[in-house]
Order: structure tokens, then sequence, then C-alpha cells
């Protein structure tokens, strides 16, 4: 009965989020549609006025390439002289073509605010996963479908037809970064990180210890960390320990101690939930090296664990949080609002004092103790420990290549507010744990060829130009960064929105310093041209919306608003329809699948 009620909930969600999206893909499309009219409008007096000019001095036609404009481009913004000599209308016609990599926040914000920006430019987005999305398909939890909303930005994005995608395809491996600098007169590198840092401490090599970007991944259905990739069997799990204590250790440990009802009606991945169904695990430790005033989780992230979660109990020991409020930190609190309002909260949980308003995003689900999921999960607690370091892992006694447990030194914090760190007192003790997630940060990865800073993870920019410290702090012209690859793994989605203006806004000041010009070669990319020798199996926008059609109407087959598809070869399946149907269907080599 309960599944039954989880589902219609689900079906009901679903059908309104499918509405709301139909509703606003129309607007965008209506949009378009009054841009291309009056820009085909202008476009039609701009030849008129310059035909015979253009004839006299250019009498041989360009030829063609994937930077010529459609039909309904229109003209530039009269930004200056400089932006109109660099986008060469009068003789060319020809869009600014653009590059960004990545498809995910940083990605779709910025180029949401260059398509604002200019009217003759032409975007490319690469992504080397076959959807786009990136962090907010793949790291936002299933149970944050407001979270998750900000997808519309991305629609609206490639509704634009100055904008294409092309998924399952990587920069330095299936196309260098000459190639870009050659064909674009500007690049965006927004990929965001996709990697983490990583705890190198005895025993981390047995089995059951991952990194929470793998979990994360896992329950969201990444092509890359699926159940054929990860084995978490929970069936066999009782007590959890998260390293950590940031936003995604809480997420991981709502979802692992979610009763799988509650889960129904969310976007997680199927196998995720029938192992989640199958699990044992009744304690999740989250353990962090500082104290409760020093923790990175948001307000919004405790209040919706102690309050949304059905059969669940938060539970903090009185004596770490009284260590924690040593005299530095409770100055921060008095000179820091949030962190007041934070330690606030953390002592009414402390207390059994929930917050008076549910945080819950989804409606919780009923259940009777006599039912058979409630009997099978029982009740569950998230331990959350402050001052623990861990120093150890420790193998278990019933099987040597697997965690069982871990080992921690109590800590205390020195030092000035705002700067304390935590030192080791030398009293160590171990926590049972069957399996252990490290969420102490992600970590961006180099682009070959560009300039790197290794102890902040990202490439070193100023105002979002690339710079190269090794040559002075030179500027790459041309060359541009956003998200957490210019900033590091930090902040919230709406983060990026800064990020992507303040791009933006270095772009439109080298355009109209004419630093930003045509590029060198106007051909299309060989990897993009079906009639190369390197022609690549790559998902356009055309494939992502049949992609996105088979998600949705799998999920509302299970009261769920989609059910991602995870295997390449299914992405290229489903998207080869729209392809079969242009005539641009080509054969998939074996080898290009794995």
């Amino acid at each position: 009965m309960i599944r039954l009620i989880q589902r219609q909930l689900g079906s009901v969600t679903a059908a309104r989020q499918r509405v709301s999206s139909v509703i606003t893909r129309s607007l965008y499309h209506q949009q378009r549609c009054t841009h291309a009219i009056s820009s085909v409008s202008t476009s039609r007096r701009l030849f008129s006025t310059h035909a015979s000019s253009s004839a006299t001095q250019h009498p041989t036609t360009a030829p063609a390439s994937h930077h010529a404009p459609p039909p309904s481009a229109a003209v530039p913004h009269p930004a200056s002289p400089a932006a109109a000599a660099a986008f060469d209308t009068t003789h060319t016609h020809r869009p600014l073509p653009f590059a960004v990599v990545g498809s995910g926040p940083a990605a779709f914000y910025t180029c949401k605010y260059l398509l604002r920006e200019f009217d003759n430019i032409s975007i490319d987005i690469f992504e080397r996963l076959p959807a786009p999305g990136g962090l907010v398909r793949y790291g936002v939890a299933p149970d944050h479908p407001d979270v998750k909303s900000v997808l519309r930005e991305l629609d609206a994005v490639l509704a634009d037809d100055r904008c294409q995608f092309y998924g399952r395809v990587q920069v330095g491996k299936d196309i260098t970064w000459e190639e870009l600098r050659n064909h674009y007169s500007a690049i965006v590198l927004a990929y965001g990180a996709a990697s983490e840092r990583l705890l190198d401490l005895p025993g981390s090599d047995l089995d059951g210890i991952h990194p929470a970007r793998h979990f994360v991944n896992w329950y969201n259905a990444h092509p890359e960390h699926t159940e054929e990739q990860h084995s978490f069997p929970l069936e066999q799990v009782e007590d959890v320990v998260i390293i950590g204590q940031g936003n995604v250790a809480l997420d991981c440990a709502r979802i692992l101690l979610s009763p799988p009802s509650r889960l129904l009606p969310t976007d997680i991945s199927s196998y995720a939930l029938n192992t989640l169904e199958r699990s044992r695990v009744r304690r999740v430790h989250m353990v962090g090296r500082r104290g409760a005033v020093q923790t990175a989780f948001s307000i919004g992230e405790l209040r919706e664990v102690s309050t949304g979660v059905p059969g669940m109990k938060v539970v903090m020991q009185e004596e770490e949080l009284k260590r924690s409020e040593n005299e530095a930190s409770m100055k921060e609190i008095e000179t820091s609002r949030p962190k007041k309002r934070k330690h606030d909260l953390i002592r009414q949980v402390a207390a059994g004092k929930l917050p008076s308003s549910p945080a819950s995003i989804l409606p919780p689900p009923v259940l009777d103790e006599n039912s058979d999921e409630e009997q099978q999960h029982g009740h569950r607690e998230l331990h959350v420990r402050f001052l623990l370091n861990p120093t150890a892992f420790i193998s278990s006694k019933t099987n040597p290549k697997r965690v069982g447990a871990i080992e921690v030194e109590r800590t205390e914090l020195q030092g000035p507010p705002d700067k304390q760190e935590a030192v080791g007192t030398g009293e160590k003790f171990t926590i049972p744990a069957q399996l252990v997630l490290s969420s102490i940060g992600y970590k961006s990865l180099p682009m070959p060829g560009l300039p790197f800073d290794t102890r902040r993870s990202i490439i070193p920019n100023r105002a979002g130009r690339v710079i190269n410290p090794e040559h002075d702090n030179s500027i790459e012209p041309g060359v541009y960064v956003s998200g957490w690859l210019k900033r590091g793994p930090s902040g919230i989605i709406a983060t990026n929105i800064m990020d992507a203006r303040e791009v933006t806004k270095s772009i439109v000041e080298d355009v109209n310093n004419g630093t930003i010009k045509q590029p060198m070669i106007s051909s299309r990319l060989p990897l993009l041209d079906p009639s190369s020798i390197r022609a690549h199996q790559y998902i356009n926008r055309d494939g992502w919306s049949c992609i996105d059609a088979e998600e949705q109407a799998r999920g509302t087959a299970h009261g769920k608003p989609r059910e991602k598809i995870f295997r390449t070869e299914e992405f290229i399946k489903v998207a080869e329809r729209q392809q079969a149907s242009d005539g641009n269907a080509r054969p998939v080599p074996t080898e290009q699948l794995q």
C-alpha cells in the first residue's frame, strides 16, 4: 500500500513537472521564433545596404562552415567599433564561434549570459559524457528536485539556435587543444571537478572504502559509476563511517538512512533503489576533525536531515559539543551570524528539540511499525561526531580484505578565531564500519597545455581570463575559465551565476578592445564532419532531446520524474532515432562504446 501511494504521489509530481517543462519550452520556442523574424528583417536591410561594396571587395564566396550563421542569425550588439570590426559583419557576416568545455551549471550559466550579450555568435558545448547537466544531473541528491530545477536554464540555452551540444566528446582525447584554439575565437573551460581528494592512511586499500563522489554518482546513474563499476553490498552493512562534514556527506547519510519508500518518487537510479531496499544499515557515523562551529554543511541540509527522514534520529555527544565551544570558537559565533544560527540549530538537534518547520522537500511516507519496510530497516541513527581525526582503516575479523572499523584520534582546537587547527591529543579508539565514504573535497583536473594550480585545484585566472604564472601572469588570449575550475570546489550552484557574469564581462571587454577575433581556421572541426575519417559518434542537441523524452517516459511508468539512462550504447541507440530520421546516422565502432 505504501509503495502504491508513493508511486501515485510520484506520478502526480512527475506530471506537474512535465507540464511545467512543456510550458517553459514552448515559451522558449516562441521567443526564438520572434527573435528569428526580427533578425531576418534586420539582416536583409544590412545586406541590401552593403551588397554592392561586399561584392566588389569579396567577389569570391567564402566556403561554408559550421560557423556560418543560420538564416535567422542577427547582427551583433554595436558595443564599439572594435567589437564591430571583430565580428566583421559587413564583409563576412560570420558569427564569432565560441567553444564551451563542460555542460554543468558553470557552463550553461556562462552560455546564458553570452547569448544575452551578443547576437552574432555561435556556441559549441563539448561534454565528455553523453548527457548534459554535469553536477546538477550527477551530483545533486535525488530528493532535491527543487535544486535540479535549474536545468531549465540549460533547456533555455539548448533551445537557442545559436547553441549546439556535442556529447561524448572529450577535449584532449577526441579533439586536441590546438584544434580548439584554431577553430574558435574564444574558449570557456567549465568542466568542473571530476576527481576527489583522498586520504592516504594505513589500510586505505581495503575493500569497502570509497570516495563519496563515487557513491553519489552511483545513486545518480552516472555512466562511469553504475552498479557494473561499483559494488555497495548494503545488505552486509550495519555501520557506515563518512569522513567529512559538508553537504555531500549529509546527502550520503540521508540517502543511506532514508526508507526506500521516501525515495520512490525521485529520479534515483533503479539499481540503487533496489540495493537500498536490501540495506541493513542502522548507523551512519559522520566524522570531522574540527568542532561543531567549523562544520561545512549548511543550515538547510542539517534541518532537512533532522526533520525530513522518517524513523531516523540524529545523535551528538555532549562532551564533544562542549569541547567544540572553546573561547576562540565562541568568538567566531559572536562575529558571524551564519555560524551562530547554525550552532543554535546544532544545539537544538542535539537536545532533541527539532525545528518547528519541517524541511523535507519530499512528502514524508507514513510508516506503520508493523510494515515490512519498518521491520526490515528498523530504527536508524545518524551520529555526528566532532574533533575526531581518522588515522587508520582496520580490516574485518571475518574478511581480512574488507574494512571492518576505522581508527580515530581525538583532537583539540588551537589557534585564534577563524584560524583554528585540529591538533591530535594522542587518545585513539575505533568506530565499527563495514563501509567508509571519504568526503573531504572534490578536485579539478588540469587541461593539457594550460597552467594549473595543483594546490588550489584551479586554472590560474584573473576575472576569468586564464593567466600563466610562469610568464609574469601573462594572459592567454581568448581562453577563459568558469565555475569550480575558476574558484575551486566551493559554494552552491547559484555561486556559478556570479562566475558566469564575471567571465562574460571579461569577454565583452576583450571583444570591445579587439582581443577576440575570428579564428585562424573557419572550416568545420574534422571530428564533427560526417565525411571526415575522424568522424565521431557524438550526441548532438536533437539526440539529447530524444534521450530526455525517453527518460521522462520511462520515469512516468514508475511514478518518477525520469529514469536515467546510464549505458553508453543505450544513449547512442536512443539518440540515433533522431539522427536516423535526419539521415545523419553513422555506424558506431565497437571500441567507441567502451
